[in-house]
């Protein structure tokens, strides 16, 4: 699998923002595309306006001129607006962050990432809302096997990012007793 583009949702918080770096960084060493991509819960154009201004800031703060970034902004429910956009392009990683909701309150709002990672037929790559600096790296990548050809399926995509990071893959198999 090549990496043409990554779908980074926003949703005007820093908290969503702090995938950005990580994206960068991706982006840098594989020559993606970046997608903004801002969801809003109404059709009306001032929403909709004010997402667009949102994305157009975001990117001028996390991207230096010349980038190759592209702003989406669409009306719909988040996770099924991010699926679909994904699902759109068989080359694309969704990078979005999870926000830290736990016990009842993530059961009872749900959790746009977990929507996502369940629905998603594309990877994705999720950064732990916890304060990410603004310069990240990536040195090792951590396949977890299990016999599966699902499992397997990543390994040449993790190959390929980890030259692209320069950075060292690390394969895991659990133990069976037996």
């Amino acid at each position: 699998m090549t990496m043409r583009k990554i779908i980074v949702p926003l949703d005007g918080s820093k908290l969503a923002e702090q995938a950005l770096p990580y994206v960068r960084l991706l982006a840098e060493a594989t020559g993606a595309t970046v997608e903004l991509l801002c969801v809003t819960d109404s059709a009306d154009q001032a929403p909709l306006a004010r997402a667009a201004d949102y994305c157009k800031d975001a990117e001028a703060r996390s991207f230096p001129a010349g980038a190759k970034v592209d702003r989406v902004t669409l009306p719909g429910t988040p996770a099924e607006v991010i699926v679909d956009r994904a699902e759109s392009d068989t080359e694309s990683l969704i990078a979005m962050t999870t926000h830290g909701a736990s016990g009842l309150r993530r059961w009872l709002l749900g959790s746009v990432a977990l929507k996502v990672v369940q629905a998603a037929t594309a990877p994705v790559l999720l950064v732990r809302a916890d304060g990410a600096p603004d310069k990240v790296a990536i040195r090792s990548i951590i396949v977890a096997l299990d016999g599966s050809e699902l499992a397997e399926s990543v390994i040449e995509p993790a190959v390929e990012l980890a030259k692209h990071l320069n950075g060292e893959l690390l394969l895991t198999v659990p133990l069976w007793e037996g």
